[in-house]
């Protein structure tokens, strides 16, 4: 096994993120499926108050129906009503099904075009074609995949709003240690959720794997790394840190250039100048927001298909047993 490689992983994911910038679009629709299972269950706790008041009906399904009955009574009055709700319901199904099919086959883009990047080392260009295929041969393992990764994310996040719910309602010393059990233990199941999916993706996309061959090779993987796996999920969430850190700056940035222009336009007395400005500022914070998106989607991407590579064909040392002392074997 080899002694820890994260500088040259996160090296090589910047090398791919900005020389290879026609990944980008792909990294926009993978950005879609989130990047790690740990910050889902961060953003949902912290969102969780806004849900509570459909915690107690989880276990009482009369009343949850009763609800339901009453929020459809005020859309349905007649049958056009109901075709035209189903119709709805329907096409943001379809959207959302729609999404998620291109977010996975961009991420399976992601992957494929990693086996690429070798061969591109003394070339800008890299061959989107083949990494396409590819990807679209796999699309529905990973679809699958992904499926089941969200489910067991919610399923955690679920559990922990409730547990919030409980301590928020009744504040009980055993209740408050229960949701800081049950938050520490949803943030380990987010990260390993994440490790493993990664895993079994690259399984899946590089070496051609079975649905089945992939998962057990990916559990085999998480279970003798999963100190490797470790550290290099805390340094992507460092990563991830610092792009929401870009992303507060951008809105202060162009929050600060709204308010240039609605001054402006008031000097000047102009509203059309203040819609102009504003929709132009718009436009430029959206550019901004999708840019570090993608960038973001396909460094990380990038630096997991790294490491991912040296575990499977070499094996990584752990740098906290790297530096106690346990040196890698020849």
């Amino acid at each position: 096994m080899h002694a820890p490689l994260y500088r040259q992983a996160l090296v090589h994911g910047w090398h791919v993120a900005t020389t290879h910038k026609s990944l980008w679009i792909f990294g926009l629709f993978a950005a879609f499926l989130g990047q790690m299972g740990v910050l889902d269950i961060v953003v949902h706790t912290v969102l969780a108050k806004q849900q509570f008041p459909w915690y107690p009906l989880v276990f009482d399904i009369r009343e949850l129906w009763t609800v339901v009955q009453t929020g459809l009574s005020s859309w349905v009055t007649d049958t056009s009503s109901l075709l035209w709700v189903l119709w709805i319901g329907l096409f943001f199904i379809a959207m959302k099904c729609g999404a998620l099919f291109l977010g996975v086959l961009s991420q399976g883009v992601l992957i494929g075009a990693q086996s690429e990047v070798g061969k591109t080392v003394r070339k800008k260009q890299l061959h989107i074609g083949r990494a396409w295929h590819r990807a679209l041969d796999h699309v529905w393992p990973l679809f699958f995949l992904y499926i089941i990764k969200r489910a067991i994310i919610l399923l955690v996040t679920g559990m922990v709003g409730f547990a919030l719910y409980t301590v928020i309602q009744e504040g009980t010393l055993a209740q408050e240690i229960l949701f800081i059990f049950l938050f520490l233990l949803s943030v380990l199941v987010g990260l390993f959720v994440s490790f493993f999916a990664m895993y079994a993706a690259g399984y899946i996309v590089q070496e051609k794997y079975s649905f089945r061959d992939s998962c057990e090779a990916a559990w085999q993987m998480c279970k003798t790394h999963w100190l490797v796996s470790l550290e290099v999920g805390f340094l992507l969430l460092l990563v991830n840190c610092v792009a929401a850190f870009l992303g507060v700056i951008g809105v202060i940035f162009f929050a600060a250039q709204t308010a240039a222009i609605w001054a402006g336009a008031l000097v000047l007395g102009s509203v059309l100048f203040q819609q102009i400005g504003f929709w132009f500022t718009t436009f430029l914070f959206i550019l901004y927001i999708v840019f570090l998106g993608s960038f973001l989607s396909v460094y990380t991407t990038s630096v997991w298909m790294f490491v991912f590579q040296k575990m499977h064909t070499k094996g990584i040392v752990s740098r906290v047993l790297h530096f106690l002392g346990h040196r890698p074997k020849v």
